[in-house]
């Protein structure tokens, strides 16, 4: 075999991923960013579409409902890393250490949700946070009527029942990676340091978080990724509603490239989508210094 061609094999092995790579992400990311120089809507014919340079850009930035979107989205993240893997890790520490009759049921039961479509948890917590839904006849069923809300309807609350479902669905999945990472801790060591008089806050805080470092930063960075690209859950609840106030980044873009009541411009919807790309991108290299300082 002649050296050129044992060159030219290994390029041979990652075509196909490559030709999918460049069909499925490439293209389309590069097709993004000229339309969004563009005033087009996305039906007509492309060549009727004229050049506006960065007039989208522009807009975006005197864009109140986007900006209100982009809050919402940093807002949702930022709840969803820290509820779900303080529930998590606290799910996986119970079962993992206490011993709970029926544990792999549980667990089984916990992580029940994270295998559901989300649109599917959308609709049944649609109707339970309702006005005439299972929350509200509860709280007045237990004398609590005055606690009863539109809870998706209103300005203040609807963005916090997003995080909430979202919490409730993936806590059980977190709950996964942080009992894997537990089961990589020697029991050697949590028997030493019992004997030592350490008290299971400390050994929670001194031995047990510092050995489940690089998996909790797995799991921070998985949640944030899918924290930026959330949108059947926002949609299937709320759409984005009232006037805007549960809208977030993705579900912003669809309402400007398809939304009857949108701007049914796709270069503006595109514009969005770029920002969103970029701060995506600003997460993935965070993840990628992460994950060289994990020690394995």
């Amino acid at each position: 075999m002649k050296l050129e061609q044992r060159k030219i094999y290994p390029f041979l092995y990652i075509a196909p991923v490559l030709i999918l790579f460049a069909v499925y992400i490439f293209y389309p990311t590069i097709f993004s960013i000229v339309i969004s120089l563009l005033k087009w809507d996305g039906f007509s014919s492309l060549s009727k579409a004229s050049f506006i340079w960065f007039d989208n850009y522009k807009n975006l930035i005197k864009d109140d409902v986007f900006w209100l979107a982009l809050k919402n989205t940093f807002i949702f993240v930022g709840g969803c890393l820290v509820f779900q893997n303080l529930f998590g890790l606290t799910l996986a520490l119970t079962l993992f250490y206490v011993k709970i009759r029926g544990g792999k049921v549980w667990r089984a039961i916990i992580f029940f949700p994270a295998i559901l479509s989300s649109v599917i948890v959308g609709l049944i917590w649609k109707l339970i946070l309702s006005n005439t839904g299972f929350l509200n006849q509860t709280l007045s069923a237990i004398g609590l009527s005055s606690l009863n809300r539109v809870w998706l309807g209103n300005q203040l609350t609807p963005i916090f029942c997003i995080i909430f479902v979202n919490v409730w669905q993936w806590s059980g999945y977190n709950m996964v990676i942080y009992y894997a990472g537990l089961q990589s801790i020697p029991d050697d060591l949590i028997e030493a340091a019992k004997l030592d008089g350490a008290s299971w806050p400390k050994l929670i805080l001194k031995i047990i978080m510092p050995l489940l470092g690089g998996v909790a930063s797995i799991a921070m960075v998985l949640n944030i990724i899918g924290g930026f690209k959330v949108f059947d859950l926002v949609y299937v609840l709320t759409r984005g509603g009232p006037a805007h106030f549960s809208e977030v980044l993705t579900t912003y873009i669809f309402f400007h490239a398809f939304d009857v009541n949108g701007s049914n411009l796709l270069s503006y919807a595109s514009a969005i989508a770029i920002v969103l790309t970029i701060i995506s991108f600003v997460f993935a290299v965070i993840r990628i210094r992460m994950t060289r300082t994990v020690e394995y």
